[in-house]
């Protein structure tokens, strides 16, 4: 590819003409002249293979079964503290 073509497909491709979530498929990248190969060598695929992943989706968060926290005071302080005088004091005014 040409130099001046290049940078008017680099340009094309990070002025935000297409964002992170529009992927670009086969055909558009073939039309801005860029080489497309399709599959995966040999190589690649026996080193994916030593590592296989998941099938499914995971949850991305773990949950653990226990009591849920209920909003008030703090665990061990069954009441609330006694008011200071500085306290009362704040309120009256």
């Amino acid at each position: 590819m040409p130099e001046p073509r290049a940078r008017e497909v680099a340009h094309l491709l990070s002025s935000g003409v297409w964002t992170h979530d529009h992927p670009l498929m086969a055909a558009e990248l073939e039309q801005l002249g860029l080489p497309v190969k399709f599959g995966v060598p040999q190589e690649e695929r026996m080193l994916m293979n030593l590592y296989p992943q998941p099938r499914g989706r995971q949850d991305s968060v773990e949950a653990f079964p226990e009591a849920p926290i209920v909003p008030g005071l703090p665990p061990g302080r069954e009441r609330p503290r006694r008011r200071t005088r500085r306290l009362r004091a704040r309120e009256r005014t």
